[in-house]
């Protein structure tokens, strides 16, 4: 992280969209008790205008800072988040803990949010695959993992 600036979002990386999000969900895991982590190695034209990869990682984190702040009061609430790029192909991982109830349908996890029908983790994986990438789900104990890759020669074309 290098920093906030003066506007409020912090500077994680060189991608000003992805700053405003990231920013975003670090207030509201900060409000809700959770440490909330962030590094980023993406310059500002990897991905410069592309509303996917603002709303694969705003729809990860939401779902990690909420069950984080969710979580069992006696364990850490934490979200751990990284994205790197490499030519056109950015990768996202989303950590986060959790209180280790997870609901699933074969290997599809559903929402535990009341009233959601859990579209966030299937729109994501939708998202990667348009991208030329894919997206793997997984947890272990009261931590719960979330990988994304957004890549291929077209991945950023608007």
């Amino acid at each position: 992280m290098d920093g906030m600036a003066s506007d409020g979002i912090t500077r994680y990386c060189g991608n000003e969209a992805v700053n405003a999000v990231a920013s975003h969900y670090a207030k509201v895991a900060e409000e809700n008790g959770v440490r909330f982590e962030m590094h980023a190695s993406l310059g500002g034209s990897a991905a410069a205008g592309n509303a996917d990869l603002c709303v694969v990682l705003g729809n990860l984190l939401d779902n990690a800072v909420f069950a984080a702040s969710h979580g069992d009061g006696e364990q850490p609430r934490w979200v751990r988040a990284g994205l790197a790029s490499s030519g056109d192909a950015v990768a996202i991982t989303v950590d986060n803990s959790f209180d280790g109830c997870v609901e699933q349908e074969g290997n599809a996890y559903r929402s535990t949010k009341r009233g959601h029908a859990g579209l966030g983790i299937e729109s994501v994986r939708f998202a990667a695959e348009r991208h030329g990438g894919a997206a793997a789900f997984s947890h272990d104990g009261t931590t719960f993992h979330a990988s994304v890759m957004l890549g291929g020669p077209s991945a950023f074309a608007d």
